[in-house]
This record gives structure tokens, C-alpha cells and sequence, in this order.
């Protein structure tokens, strides 16, 4: 089945051929078109100018802009960065209720979370952590946290006390096996 195709009139002045050829009325109008025959199309395309009558600073944006394809873009390190398996629980109903599981939690964090002794709680917010962190996590923050504080470089009032702590709480998780390879 064939589709019939309106009659259009050639829009070029004086001209009485088939419109046949769509072209955009303007540059701020690119949805509202004007139809012409082969001769007149051929013509006016001549002509176009897309950036006529736009300012140095537009044409500068517009530059920039189709570098990326006229699509948003950020600076590395910002927007999305992957998906981020941790739950926002501002009234912690995880963690008041034991029984209930986080679907994004996998499940050696969540049977590390439900082992865990006091002490070892302890020790873990001494460092600023929380029961789900890994092996690795904790080996991060505890070499970060040492240099932080150590006296050689802090040197300020408290910091040699809070640098014993950091090694305390470390030295009870490695004593709990918590370190060791594959525990957490």
C-alpha cells in the first residue's frame, strides 16, 4: 500500500513546481519547515547558515558542546562512579533488627556482621568503620589513620594518644583472627 503525499506548493516566491524538499525555516526554528522543489532546495541550502546572526560567545559554546556529542558530561571522579552497594538506614533497622537481611549486602559481610564480639565492634569504630568492613577496608584505614597521627608528622596535642588507640584497636582485631586472610 502506498502512501499518498500531500500537494505542496514550491515556497520560493513566483516558483509553481512540487514542494518536494522539506528545509528548517530557521536556525531557532528547526521543527517548522519550508518546502521547495529540486532547483529552489539546491538554492536556499546554498545559502543556510546555521550560526548567522549568533554571538562569538554562542558559537564558543556550541564548540564545546559537540565535542561530546551535545550530551552532559563531569569531571572524572564525580557523577556516577558505579554502583554503590552500601543502603542509606538512617534509623539503622538493619542493624536493630539482626533478622532482617540487607538485599545488597553480600553474604560473608552479613555473616561477618551477625559474628562479630563487642570487642571487635570496639575496635572497628575506634578505626571509623563499620561491622561490614573487609579485610582490605580495615588494612586501608588503619595504615591512613597511622599516618595521620603519627607523631612525626601530626604532632599536635592528643595525637600521639589517639595513634594508641588506632594500634590497640588493630592489634585486637588481628588477635581475634579477624585479619587474617579470607575471615571478613
Amino acid at each position: 500500500m502506498r502512501f499518498r503525499q500531500e500537494k505542496r506548493r514550491c515556497d520560493w516566491a513566483g516558483c509553481h513546481e512540487d514542494g518536494i524538499h522539506r528545509a528548517p525555516r530557521s536556525a531557532d526554528a528547526l521543527d517548522d519547515y519550508l518546502w521547495f522543489c529540486l532547483e529552489h532546495i539546491r538554492q536556499y541550502n546554498a545559502r543556510w547558515d546555521y550560526f548567522k546572526g549568533r554571538s562569538r560567545d554562542e558559537l564558543e559554546a556550541y564548540r564545546e558542546a559537540s565535542m561530546t556529542g551535545h550530551r552532559p558530561t563531569w569531571p572524572m571522579g564525580h557523577g556516577f562512579s558505579g554502583p554503590d552497594w552500601r543502603v542509606d538506614d538512617p534509623v539503622d533497622i538493619l542493624r536493630a533488627h539482626p533478622g532482617v537481611r540487607n538485599p545488597f549486602e553480600s553474604a560473608a559481610r552479613a555473616k561477618n556482621r551477625s559474628t562479630l564480639t563487642p570487642a571487635e565492634r570496639r575496635a572497628l569504630e575506634k578505626l571509623g568503620l563499620d561491622e561490614t568492613a573487609s579485610v582490605a577496608e580495615i588494612k586501608k584505614r588503619y595504615k591512613s589513620l597511622v599516618k595521620k597521627y603519627h607523631p612525626d608528622s601530626a604532632g599536635g596535642p592528643g595525637s600521639e594518644d589517639r595513634l594508641k588507640q588506632i594500634i590497640q584497636a588493630y592489634s585486637d582485631l588481628k588477635a581475634s583472627g579477624r585479619l587474617s586472610a579470607g575471615a571478613l
